[in-house]
């Protein structure tokens, strides 16, 4: 049996696309004290469920903050991390949404309700304690 010459085979790696986000905590909508402020980490995948290391990610915020832009970069378990403080003192405009966005990626949202007026008190009761 003879050897055939060498063959040379190149493979690529294919392109991220269909990226998707997952936002923590994971309601895409959930109610917020007045002047609160919210940590929010997204995590971009690719198509293939792989993380997406240093991609640039543009945080929006808009609503009852006022539009605030910021851009991040993920890191190696394709996360970022955003921290939203409620400034506002509006009694009427009571919603922010947060929208994480990347190239070849799909938006994904969280709202954020926020309540007009804070807990003065809480009163708790139960059954005898003795």
């Amino acid at each position: 049996m003879g050897l055939t010459a060498a063959v040379t085979k190149t493979f690529k790696t294919a392109a991220p696309t269909n990226s998707t986000f997952t936002i923590a905590p994971s309601a895409t909508a959930f109610l917020a004290a007045p002047a609160a402020a919210i940590a929010l980490t997204a995590t971009l995948k690719d198509q293939f469920g792989a993380a997406r290391a240093n991609q640039t990610v543009t945080i929006t915020t808009s609503g009852r903050n006022n539009p605030v832009a910021a851009t991040a970069i993920s890191d190696a378990s394709g996360k970022v991390t955003f921290t939203t403080a409620d400034a506002s003192t509006s009694t009427t405009a009571l919603t922010d949404t947060v929208t994480f966005s990347a190239t070849n990626a799909t938006p994904s949202s969280v709202t954020i309700n926020y309540a007009n007026t804070a807990v003065g008190t809480v009163t708790v009761t139960g059954g005898n304690t003795t």
